[in-house]
């Protein structure tokens, strides 16, 4: 579709990863623990992760076709995440229904962290990142270990 969007790194410095203790996330961070479990649920990173790439708008059958998920499970995840404020759900009076969704902000700003634990988890595998992924380093400052 010509009228997606494709969104920008935001900003993750590694300022921001030292302001927060451990003590922090185990008393206050009940919100990060919710969104582990939704994203570890099955293909729920997945769908995720192609919203990163393309914003979207995109259709359910886009989707379904893109991602090779069952339509029950694209229809749990999509309704998850979007109970989760990182994607919108708009439906278009139309016979069939149109409905289609699109990445809010808040996934936009989990981007740049995803990509920073892809690289930690192929560099924990001993496999190449040679990607786009690459760029989170040179721009947030962060080094490999």
């Amino acid at each position: 579709m010509s009228d997606r969007t494709t969104r920008s790194e935001a900003d993750f410095s590694p300022e921001q990863v030292r302001d927060v203790s451990c003590e922090q996330i185990r008393s206050e961070g009940p919100t990060i623990l919710e969104l582990f479990e939704v994203l570890s649920r099955s293909r729920g990173l997945e769908v995720l992760a192609q919203f990163a790439d393309e914003a979207g708008p995109w259709r359910f059958k886009e989707l379904e076709n893109q991602l090779g998920i069952p339509p029950n499970t694209l229809t749990r995840r999509l309704q998850e995440l979007e109970e989760f404020g990182l994607l919108t759900r708009e439906v278009r009076e139309t016979i069939p229904p149109h409905v289609q969704y699109t990445a809010t902000e808040s996934a936009s700003e989990l981007q740049p962290v995803l990509q920073y634990l892809y690289r930690w988890s192929m560099r924990k595998h001993g496999r190449s990142t040679h990607s786009n992924a690459d760029t989170i380093n040179e721009s947030s400052g962060i080094e490999e270990q």
